[in-house]
Parts: structure tokens; sequence; C-alpha cells
């Protein structure tokens, strides 16, 4: 096994236990569609996906009439004005590993499938929006597929301009440890009970707590 160089990680249900903001926004959206009886189990087969995938998924599975640019547009706008309003922090022990990281010379990165202004809005509220925590973001929102293909995890390797055998993907989904296990990359799955029932099974190991991500 060669020496990890670079930990790449997902954002929302691993730095920061945002799925419930998610939830609230996607009920919200579906209200203002006049969907009513949200029932947040329904989107646990979409955790992890990009925004994009995900509210076409709703859009079929509730027959919504709303066309999907709209539909992301409206998300978007909610679901970036409850991080304002929202008490949110970052994962626990999450910024002293990154610490750990920078100091042991091991670069980290930020591979998530919300959109490039949500994700610099989260780090900045949660503490992590510095460069000392991680070296850049990448968003699924600029992939031409998102999880669980293998596109963001390969563009972040690529950016990190090391092997995959060399890398390591945190995440707390089905579709984004599928994603890894597509690029050629170790995976830790992060045991996040916000996520809802999550298959982890394909990933290397599995944590509940940043204290355990020993590499």
């Amino acid at each position: 096994m060669k020496e990890t160089k670079a930990v790449i990680f997902d954002m929302d249900g691993v730095l920061v236990d945002s799925q419930p903001l998610h939830f609230e926004a996607d009920r919200l959206v579906l209200e203002n569609c006049g969907v009513s009886g949200f029932d947040p189990e329904i989107v646990q087969k979409y955790a992890g996906v990009s925004v994009a995938d995900k509210w076409a998924g709703y859009k079929k599975d509730l027959l919504i009439q709303t066309d999907v640019k709209k539909l992301v547009e409206m998300y978007s706008e909610i679901s970036e004005g409850l991080i304002d309003t929202s008490d949110l922090m970052a994962s626990k022990f999450a910024a002293d590993v990154l610490k750990s990281f920078k100091e042991r010379g091991i670069s980290r990165s930020v591979a998530s499938s919300s959109s490039p202004s949500f994700i610099r809005r989260m780090l900045e509220k949660i503490g992590l929006g510095g460069s000392e925590f991680f070296d850049f973001i990448i968003s699924g929102e600029n992939m031409e597929r998102g999880k669980p293909a293998p596109d963001i995890f390969l563009a972040a390797v690529e950016r990190h301009g090391i092997s995959a055998e060399e890398c390591v993907v945190v995440e707390d989904s089905s579709n984004g440890v599928k994603a890894a296990v597509a690029a050629g990359i170790r995976c830790v799955g992060y045991i996040n009970a916000s996520s809802g029932e999550q298959d982890l099974s394909l990933a290397d190991f599995t944590i509940e707590n940043f204290r355990e991500l020993i590499l």
C-alpha cells in the first residue's frame, strides 16, 4: 500500500452535520411546489448526488411540474439562506485532524456535490474556510457526471498531482463511497446518523469519530 499523500473530504455529513439543513431546504422547495407531507427518508437515495441530479430525481418521483433549473435555483437560494441562521459547527475533532495532516505534509481537499458558493459559505460558517485547512475545493456542480460516478474524485486526484493509490476519500453516503471505489481510491466510511441508512460496506473501513482517522 502506497503512503497517503492526500485526503479528500466530502463536506455535507462529514465535515459538518448539515443533512438536516438540506432536508429542511428540500421540504421548503417541495412545499412551494405544492408537495406536502415531506418524508426525510425519501432523500436517502439522493445523499451525495449533485443538486441537479437530486432535483431531477424529485421531479420524476413526485411528479413535480416545475422545471429542474428553477428547482435548483429555489433550492440554492433557500439552502444558502439557512446557513446564516443555523448553529452548525464543524464535526468534533475535524479541525484538529486537518491541522495534524497539514503538519505531516498530507494535502487536504473538499470534493462536495454542493455548489461552490454553498461549500464556501458553509466552510466559513463552521470555521474551516481558511487555507490552513484545505488546499482547494471541488464542486460536483462542475462535473459532467455526479456521484456515484467517479468524476469529482478523479478531478481531485489530478489536482493534487499524485496517483489515486496515494489518496484517501472520507465519505458518509453510499453514492460517495461508490464514487471513491470507482475512482480506485481507498475510502473511509464516516458513519453519521443524520445521513440516514447509508450502505458503507464498500468502504475500506468505517469510523464514527474523526479521532479514528489515523492514516
